[in-house]
């Protein structure tokens, strides 16, 4: 057991000893392993960046300027503007009640890289903001086309790969995170009926089709039909797609994020893209040529 593990090594006393959480761990639930881009890269400044990277226009809540210039040497609005700011926000969970004697920090976060220190810091934190949405609306895609297409399908091998494993957690999580009493209870101050009324209630509002661009660098550009009618009749998939500009900043990201594993492997930018696993899924049912027909 993952509990055993950790006791048996002194328990956790630094961010490294998070580490045992996965050493020999999940075999039953993740047969393939951890993800290795997350477990290399979970304690640098670049992923907690990349995670909270936003393309939105506005800025969450403003802060006073001169705080600002003292702290950062610039102003709020030259950090969003360069793509310097980034966020944490948990707000539309304050409204969940909490356990007897545990209490939930229901704020929103902004932080920037700093000059000096070469690091991200942060620059405000603010308790009880309004309700903004955060999620990943591909995943309502994935769900629609993983019950709609066969498995061989060619768009499935294109979305598959960045969404794989994303569902397996949540039957393991309902029976030993989230039940009465389970390890969520133990170090949380919410009960685990919330953690079902949360997402629950999110979706309910909407979350699946009305924001469109939240706090994400893979998030869509527009709207979600809500119906099957809207979706049917929607002649251009283009207009939930970045624009050439931003799409050449978001693959810019994940080649960045993935060349340690390029480089130790003597790969190209141009291999990330490109793996022989999923040009061979996109062409078993069609006609597209694959890496070595291509040549």
């Amino acid at each position: 057991m993952t509990l055993e593990a950790i006791m048996k090594h002194g328990g956790i006393k630094t961010v490294d000893d998070f580490a045992l959480h996965y050493d020999g761990q999940w075999k039953e639930s993740v047969p393939g392993g951890i993800d290795k881009g997350i477990m290399s890269n979970y304690t640098s400044d670049l992923l907690f960046a990349m995670e909270r990277l936003s393309n939105n226009p506005y800025l969450p809540f403003s802060i006073d300027g001169e705080v600002v210039k003292k702290l950062t040497g610039t102003t709020l609005e030259v950090l969003h503007e360069g793509g310097r700011l980034f966020v944490a926000d948990h707000s539309n969970q304050k409204k969940y009640k909490t356990q007897a004697g545990r209490y939930q920090a229901a704020c929103t976060g902004l932080f920037y890289p700093d000059a000096q220190s070469n690091q991200i810091l942060p620059l405000a934190i603010k308790t009880n903001m309004s309700h903004v949405l955060f999620h990943v609306g591909l995943e309502i895609i994935h769900r629609s086309a993983f019950r709609s297409f066969s498995d061989v399908h060619p768009v499935m091998a294109v979305i598959d790969r960045p969404l794989y494993q994303c569902y397996d957690i949540r039957p393991v999580g309902l029976a030993y995170l989230f039940n009465t009493g389970g390890f969520f209870e133990q170090n949380f101050g919410l009960p685990a009926s919330e953690t079902v009324d949360y997402p629950t209630a999110l979706y309910q509002q909407g979350a699946g089709a009305g924001p469109a661009l939240p706090f994400h660098t893979a998030a869509l550009y527009a709207l979600i039909p809500t119906t099957k009618l809207a979706a049917a009749t929607s002649a251009d998939l283009l207009k939930w797609l970045p624009n050439e500009h931003k799409a050449m900043e978001q693959v810019g990201l994940l080649a960045r994020f993935n060349r340690a594993e390029i480089g130790k492997n003597k790969e190209r930018v141009f291999d990330a893209f490109s793996t022989l696993e999923l040009l061979a899924a996109m062409a078993r049912r069609s006609r597209w040529p694959t890496r070595s027909t291509s040549r």
